[in-house]
């Protein structure tokens, strides 16, 4: 029997590596435009850029790994069906189990890594995100400021200052605004400025000392207010790529498990919505490895009774995943609206493939089909 696991999986990992990087990159495909972006347009060194979107990687791949294991074990069976290898096992008196095993097997090896890297990589490839993509703020509010030239680099402003000193004290600042697209241009001038970062915040701040405020007055196109101030923050964002990234990250989504639980036994209960993120975080890091195993057992019966290979079978395996994924998103947002406890949506997915996974073993066990996929003009057996 162990020479029908080993043929069995040599069947299956060659193609688990081909779909997980067939995945992993369309999902990343969409995010070369940004990094071509953040090199031409923003500045930023191609390897710093590099290093951010490598740091994104992990995050697919929690997603992409389930994906490429249904997939692979339906590619990898229904080519021993077409070819009537399986028939010939069956045949020579190998029950299906023996050719089921090693495919399960497979997924409890895969649950148990992934569970490792959601716990470790995962949470320490978001830090390590959420760090680069600061620096890269921070350096690029430094570089943009340039003297006696209008700045236009930030969201929503536009700036003029007169100097720079060494210290990174700005002189004879100003700056035109609009508070909201409805409102009218706003002016303001101040006699020095200082740029502060705040790696806890993610934000670029511009501290403006001694200066004042010039806005139309509401319904009076001929009138204007002035308003003095000694001291005003304002909130700055570089560019839409750089602030697009800097909201993407949480803090729950940068602790491994044990951190998960701490915080979770820290957290006032009058705070429910942190409550119910830092709960429905802690279980969708323990669910999703676990897809790897629900996914297996759910696609090895399906796989010895779909008998067709190549581009069908991976159109029926997206679409397998793509069903997967539509309950584990409805479980995970009913668990963050408190609709369903986490520990009860974030696994409804993986229980309905479970259960329709021994529902489809025993049709297989019985030499019966639930669904007929031959081809046109042949009879079926």
């Amino acid at each position: 029997m162990k020479i029908i696991h080993r043929y069995v999986l040599r069947e299956t990992l060659p193609l688990f590596g081909l779909c997980l990087a067939v995945f992993t990159f369309l999902l990343l495909i969409n995010k070369i435009l940004g990094l071509l972006d953040l090199v031409l347009n923003k500045g930023v060194p191609a390897g710093q850029a590099l290093m951010l979107y490598l740091n994104i990687i992990p995050i697919f791949l929690s997603m992409t790994v389930p994906m490429a294991v249904l997939v692979s074990v339906l590619l990898a069976l229904g080519r021993l069906g077409t070819d009537l290898e399986i028939t010939a096992l069956k045949g020579n008196g190998v029950h299906i189990i023996h050719v089921v095993a090693p495919l399960v097997g497979f997924g409890v090896l895969a649950t148990v890594l992934m569970l490792f890297f959601n716990d470790r990589v995962l949470p320490a490839s978001n830090y390590s995100f959420k760090q680069r993509t600061f620096r890269i703020v921070q350096q690029k509010a430094n570089v943009a400021i340039k003297e006696r030239v209008f700045i236009d680099a930030f969201q929503g402003y536009e700036f003029y200052i007169d100097q720079q000193d060494s210290n990174g004290t700005l002189e004879g600042l100003r700056i035109f605004s609009k508070p909201s697209p409805d409102s009218s241009w706003w002016s303001t001038a101040a006699k020095t400025g200082t740029l502060k970062t705040d790696p806890k915040t993610m934000e670029v701040s511009l501290i403006l000392q001694d200066g004042y405020n010039t806005f139309l007055s509401p319904g009076q196109p001929e009138g204007f207010n002035r308003i003095f101030f000694k001291r005003q923050t304002l909130r700055l964002t570089l560019g839409n790529q750089l602030a697009q990234m800097g909201e993407i990250q949480k803090d729950y989504l940068d602790m491994d498990l044990a951190e998960l639980r701490k915080a979770t036994a820290q957290t006032a209960p009058s705070d429910g919505e942190r409550l119910r993120r830092l709960r429905s975080e802690y279980q969708k890091r323990l669910s999703l490895p676990f897809a790897c195993l629900a996914v297996t057992w759910f696609g090895a019966p399906l796989g010895l009774m779909f008998r067709r290979r190549g581009f069908i079978a991976f159109t029926f395996g997206v679409g397998m995943i793509f069903v997967y994924y539509l309950i584990f998103v409805l479980g995970e947002v009913s668990s963050l609206k408190g609709t369903l406890q986490p520990s009860v949506g974030l696994w409804m997915a993986n229980a309905a493939f479970l259960i329709v996974g021994w529902f489809l073993y025993r049709l297989a066990s019985q030499e019966r089909q639930a669904f007929r996929f031959e081809r046109p003009g042949k009879a079926s057996p």
